[in-house]
């Protein structure tokens, strides 16, 4: 069966260059209409069953995000394309929102795809995106991270983040009177994700949210001591660097 597609964005360049991509790699796509503006996109969305959207996030003078909040709820994949912005790129990321950075990349490309085909990915883009345009209307810790589980999605704000601790392959969430959240991705990809939002990583298997500590104690090597009264032990290559930060 195939994945009928639809490619947005004002470059040709861009458009023909997935085309022959996605016909040389992913031969289950089949790319059904192109657009150049939101108007036309529009158009074309609401006339024709469509699996799949490619979609650039600056169209002209316009935006697909205005142009997703118009079709809501939506009924297909998205993959944004984006020139590289550090903060848009962090902005889907905490959303889990899949992207592709130009110049697109072959082994990117099959892998979104990849992931487009799985209905569980597709089951909870709404929720995404709600996530997404959230995060463009908020700033610092007011934003929210999507966490994935192996029942659900869950939608967090940042700053009820108190701690991530790792578990081997997994993070466990600690937050702010809410129960814990257990996800199947390694803490190194939270450290990368949240460093911006103030949290640092005191230790090999901890992350911390620097606005939760209440103090640090000095027994036994030292430990914070967190909001929700957990000690969090200090590696003692990062106690210095910590100390600067909380000019102990």
């Amino acid at each position: 069966m195939s994945i009928r597609t639809v490619i947005v964005d004002d470059e040709p360049a861009i458009i023909d260059g997935l085309i022959k991509m996605l016909d040389q790699y992913c031969p289950r796509v089949e790319v059904i209409a192109t657009a150049r503006d939101v108007v036309q996109a529009k158009q074309i969305l609401i006339s024709r069953a469509v699996d799949l959207v490619f979609m650039d996030i600056k169209l002209g003078g316009d935006n697909s995000i205005r142009l997703l909040k118009q079709l809501r709820p939506v009924e297909f994949q998205v993959i944004f394309i984006t020139a590289y912005d550090q903060y848009a790129v962090e902005a889907f990321r905490i959303s889990a929102i899949d992207f592709l950075l130009k110049p697109v990349d072959p082994d990117d490309l099959i892998k979104s795809v990849a992931k487009a085909d799985k209905a569980f990915y597709f089951e909870n883009l709404e929720l995404k995106l709600k996530s997404l345009i959230y995060n463009q209307q908020n700033s610092g810790k007011n934003q929210t991270i999507v966490l994935k589980t192996l029942e659900s999605y869950h939608v967090v704000r940042i700053g009820d983040i108190i701690q991530c601790e790792a578990k081997g392959n997994y993070t466990l969430f600690h937050l702010r009177n809410k129960p814990n959240i257990l996800v199947s991705q390694t803490l190194k990809k939270y450290d990368l994700m949240l460093s911006r939002f103030n949290f640092f990583r005191c230790h090999q298997s901890h992350l911390v949210n620097l606005d939760s500590i209440v103090r640090f104690d000095k027994k036994d090597g030292g430990a914070l001591v967190l909001e929700d009264c957990r000690e969090v032990p200090v590696s003692t290559r990062r106690k210095e660097q910590l100390f600067g930060i909380l000019s102990l």
